[in-house]
């Protein structure tokens, strides 16, 4: 037998196997818990998937639909079986639940059905980044891009039961689905910041000298909330103008801030470039207060980008968030003076939106320790007195004492 038929049957039996592998039935490939409730999963993929995969998850004889995500994609040549379509797929399990509950998993899409045990998830459970260097990191630019932007999306809403009291329930399971939302925040953070650094594309390092002609520094990241941020930074371009600047969250979110800063001068910034030799008046210094698609609770990992209209590019780690409330709030007031009335950009687009916000979150958690009461109120009363303390109580001795003169 010559070299040439056994070549000629080798590679017809590849071919043979590539078929049957195209005409076999999807599978789950690869999973990962991106955090107690979220999991991550990829299924290889036969025919269109241009229909979304929908989730259910069961236990005993119960059934209820999931919060549930899809993307599909080509695999990668690392992937154990290259270059054929698979879907990503993100669900979130119903509330009250965790990864230690025995549920089964039914996923569907375009008329097609697969049911993941508990067993199979044993099976193909990796870690997160072996997942995403075997299935996403080789991918395109633009594909890594759309990848992570899928699992920042998460999971979204569930769909909307049928019934209100539909449960989960059986021997193995007996939790509602209303309460609270699932815990695991700051897990999900984490994961999703490891799932931004192993896809993200890296660009040129900014370096602040003065023989640099692009600059990007960020004095502060003050967190209003989970998902409210006000940012404080100078920028400096001498050789085209910005055409972006993008804040980037350490779990991936990606917000847009160019057309929105509030622009200042930062005599500092002048000095240290020389711009105000030329009798120019340039505005390094700015504001922006954004809010991001997701939560970010991460203490650091924030990524700013920034291009100008030469094709330029350029990124820079901000520092670490604050969010010490008194802090934040404070340093937003100090912003005030930045501003001459009847100017209100700052005001009212900036600075507003964000003490809002702050104030919304101190009302959510302030209460009442206790209440004394002396004698019997009127039923009807015509007047109420709330007199601020600010920390003194001498205000309020003072106000008892004016007392004595009352009828």
């Amino acid at each position: 037998m010559s070299a040439e038929s056994d070549t000629a049957r080798a590679g017809t039996s590849e071919a043979s196997d590539e078929a049957s592998a195209l005409k076999a039935d999807p599978a789950v490939v690869q999973t990962c818990w991106l955090s107690a409730e979220v999991l991550f999963l990829v299924i290889t993929e036969v025919g269109s998937y241009a229909e979304p995969v929908k989730a259910s998850a069961e236990c005993g004889d119960s059934k209820v639909q999931l919060a549930a995500r899809s993307f599909p994609y080509e695999r990668p040549d690392s992937a154990q079986v290259s270059g054929h379509p698979a879907q990503a797929v993100v669900l979130r399990l119903p509330a009250g639940h965790t990864a230690a509950d025995p549920l089964d998993f039914v996923l569907s899409w375009a008329g097609r059905s697969l049911r993941v045990g508990r067993s199979e998830l044993g099976r193909s459970t990796l870690s997160l980044d072996a997942l995403l260097r075997y299935e996403l990191a080789a991918l395109s630019p633009s594909a890594r891009a759309d990848a992570l932007a899928f699992l920042v999306a998460g999971p979204g809403e569930p769909p909307a039961p049928k019934r209100a009291t539909r449960r989960l329930s059986g021997a193995c399971c007996s939790k509602a689905l209303g309460g609270q939302m699932p815990s695991g925040q700051v897990q999900l953070s984490k994961s999703l910041h490891a799932a931004r650094q192993a896809l993200r594309e890296r660009l040129p390092a900014c370096v602040i000298s003065v023989a640099a002609p692009q600059g990007l520094n960020i004095d502060a990241v003050l967190a209003v909330d989970d998902r409210n941020f006000y940012v404080q930074g100078w920028l400096h371009d001498e050789e085209a103008p910005p055409t972006r600047l993008t804040a980037v969250s350490p779990e991936g979110s990606r917000t847009e801030i160019l057309s929105r800063l509030y622009r200042y001068r930062r005599p500092d910034v002048e000095q240290f470039y020389g711009d105000c030799a030329d009798g120019q008046n340039p505005e390094h210094g700015w504001i922006a207060h954004l809010e991001t698609s997701t939560s970010s609770l991460l203490a650091s990992g924030w990524m700013f980008e920034m291009a100008n209209a030469a094709g330029a590019e350029l990124e820079v780690s901000g520092p670490s968030v604050t969010r010490d409330l008194a802090i934040v709030r404070e340093t937003i007031l100090r912003d005030l003076d930045r501003e001459r009335l009847p100017a209100d950009r700052l005001r009212a687009e900036h600075i507003a939106p964000a003490l809002s916000r702050l104030e919304a979150r101190r009302r959510s958690v302030a209460k009442v320790d206790s209440v004394a009461q002396h004698g019997e109120p009127p039923t009807d009363p015509e007047v109420s007195i709330v007199v601020p303390l600010y920390g003194r109580i001498d205000f309020l001795e003072h106000q008892l004492a004016q007392f004595i003169h009352d009828p």
